[in-house]
């Protein structure tokens, strides 16, 4: 029995969890135009069913995250029948503006739920090193509550073990005080998958993939675009270093971290002895009990 289309585009997609998304979304999209229109195959979509969809969308009590996951899932689905020849053209625009109410504008700061961060990873492919490297990058600012700095800053051999965990170490130049921040193990395994890829164990962790300056250190630029690049794929609108920060904390005080614990994770002290984890008590003490474990997503292997 051939498969359709959404079965092929499904079946291409690596991750268990991302095709049950974009399963889910993709049938809430054709079940419209089931309902309101003659389309029945992909090819018949035009820009208009599509906008009459958006405008449904815009009148349904879903949440901005969530109106702008389901078109994200329609439009990474045209980009796919177009790479494979199916169709000539995107009908989906590549950017919406969703009406907000007052509680959806108050989020200045673009702090994501666990669903939104979710969705966000799950939208990566990560069938090619730059789908890893740029995966990896969202991991690790999420965990690890990094500044734009401090994350530009980072070599393969900064995440590193120390006793029974896993830390990042953060250079003087982009911490005062320099110190580390502990991350789930996890973390340091999808670190370790890039660098496999990289087939390097030391040197930047985010590294340029283009023939013109291959392998050269990213830009805090560059990865302020990349940021931005995955929050548009999922839908996401400005996503940002900042925003992933917060989020991350976010979360990590939903699930229980004290105010204390986000503050140092966070890095928010003032002095040397509070500003870093202590070192003198590897196998225990701070590192025993890390926000970063409150952080409930799953990081698929």
């Amino acid at each position: 029995m051939n498969k359709t289309p959404a079965e092929e585009f499904l079946q291409s997609r690596p991750s268990a969890e991302t095709r049950r998304a974009y399963r889910y979304d993709l049938e809430r999209f054709f079940e419209f135009l089931e309902r309101t229109t003659d389309v029945r195959t992909p090819a018949e979509v035009t820009r208009a069913s599509v906008r009459d969809y958006i405008r449904a969308l815009k009148g349904e009590s879903l949440s901005v995250s969530t109106k702008r996951r389901r078109l994200a899932a329609v439009r990474r689905f045209f980009d796919w029948l177009r790479e494979e020849g199916a169709t000539t053209f995107n009908p989906v625009p590549g950017s919406v503006s969703f009406d907000t109410t007052p509680e959806d504008s108050q989020d200045p700061a673009q702090v994501l739920d666990r669903d939104a961060l979710s969705a966000v990873l799950n939208a990566i492919d990560r069938d090619s090193v730059q789908g890893q490297r740029d995966y990896t990058l969202v991991v690790v600012v999420v965990y690890g509550a990094l500044r734009r700095s401090e994350v530009a800053s980072l070599d393969v051999d900064d995440v590193r073990p120390l006793g029974r965990h896993w830390v990042i170490d953060l250079s003087a130049g982009a911490q005062p005080q320099g110190g580390y921040v502990r991350v789930p193990d996890s973390v340091a395994e999808q670190v370790q998958r890039l660098a496999t890829l990289y087939d390097e164990e030391e040197g930047p962790l985010w590294r340029s993939l283009s023939n013109r300056n291959r392998g050269d250190r990213l830009t805090p630029d560059a990865l302020y675009k990349i940021v931005r690049r995955v929050g548009d794929e999922a839908g996401v609108d400005d996503l940002s270093i900042d925003s992933l920060r917060r989020s991350g904390l976010q979360l990590a005080s939903a699930n229980g971290a004290s105010i204390g614990q986000l503050r140092r994770h966070a890095r928010l002290q003032t002095t040397a002895s509070t500003a870093k984890y202590t070192a003198d008590d590897p196998g225990g003490g701070r590192l025993s009990s890390s926000v970063s474990d409150r952080i409930p997503l799953d990081l698929e292997q």
